[in-house]
């Protein structure tokens, strides 16, 4: 199951990403899920059933049946809470579906047959309790003002970050899937999604596996490494 953290104006990323995909699945022996998530306030959508974004947000749900909208403002500060919402969503609407989720960012490419070909060597009991991505390696907290990655003291009193995975993508097994939602509910929300993952996966004794291929922009990806997840633009240039 792929789970994508979409705009809500993001459309033509999402047809991009969409048929990407499924092209993909056409060569596997097994069904591959797909899920957009967005949010949109219910108020806006009470407000402006006429606004054309909500008219195409709507056709698209009716054509695809692949996205999950939810009651929020979509912006980058509130990228925790869709996280926390696509974790319960896996976690209690998806159960038994799927061993592995993977979340991403909807301006990525997934190969899934580099995905594959990256986890065959773990067991399956790994791949149901780990994390796979790109480990960030230590980082010490920003408290810079005003810079995007800032925390407050009082948010985060500690001097480094904990282990944690690059958000572009990244990939959970089910039964660390269902353990991060549920502790989820119990821990304060860290406006650095990709952090505050690596928070509760500390708390839960969770591994978090580095996998080459996950390559965050396109510098990295002009490489020999075998691309897993990358730009979309990178798979279109013929680098699959």
């Amino acid at each position: 199951m792929v789970i994508v953290k979409s705009a809500t104006q993001n459309f033509q990323a999402r047809s991009r990403l969409r048929g990407f995909i499924h092209n993909q699945t056409s060569k596997l022996p097994f069904a591959v899920g797909l899920i957009f998530s967005i949010g949109l306030p219910r108020e806006f959508q009470q407000m402006a059933p006429d606004e054309p974004i909500l008219q195409n947000i709507t056709t698209e749900m009716e054509l695809f049946d692949d996205i999950l909208l939810t009651n929020f403002m979509d912006t980058y500060e509130n990228l925790t809470l869709k996280t926390i919402i696509n974790l319960r969503f896996a976690h209690t609407l998806c159960r038994g579906v799927s061993p592995q989720f993977v979340f991403m960012d909807d301006e990525y490419g997934l190969s899934l047959q580099g995905l594959l070909d990256s986890l065959a060597n773990f067991s399956r009991s790994d791949l149901l309790r780990q994390a796979f991505g790109y480990v960030s390696p230590l980082h010490y907290v920003i408290r810079t003002r005003g810079h995007r990655y800032a925390l407050a003291q009082d948010d985060y009193p500690y001097v480094a970050l904990p282990n944690y995975m690059w958000g572009f993508c990244y990939v959970i097994g089910a039964q660390a899937v269902e353990a991060l939602s549920i502790v989820a509910a119990f821990t304060k929300p860290l406006r650095l999604e990709d952090v505050y993952i690596g928070i509760l996966a500390t708390k839960l004794n969770i591994t978090l596996q580095p996998v080459s291929g996950f390559l965050h922009n396109w510098s990295f990806a002009k490489t020999t490494i075998r691309t897993v997840a990358a730009p979309i633009e990178n798979f279109t240039r013929n680098l699959l």
